[in-house]
């Protein structure tokens, strides 16, 4: 089921409906832990992975303004 909300989310986007799919290559543990703590905490992997580059262009965005990114800080 597509993602419909950004709740959780660092940054926040006029539309949090998933629209388009990201292919990402990563080594079997970091996928085990992934799913260790995406499950502690009641989310899936994906949302996980939603949530850590939100946090992550956010703080970015913060330390360079001129980034001028879509979404827009909480």
């Amino acid at each position: 089921m597509p993602r419909q909300s950004g709740n959780g989310w660092f940054l926040k986007y006029e539309s949090a409906k998933a629209s388009t799919r990201l292919l990402l290559s990563l080594p079997k543990p970091m996928l085990d832990d992934a799913h260790a703590v995406a499950k502690a905490q009641g989310i899936s992997v994906a949302e996980l992975a939603r949530r850590a580059m939100t946090h992550h262009m956010s703080e970015l965005a913060r330390a360079h303004p001129e980034l001028k990114l879509i979404g827009q800080g909480p």
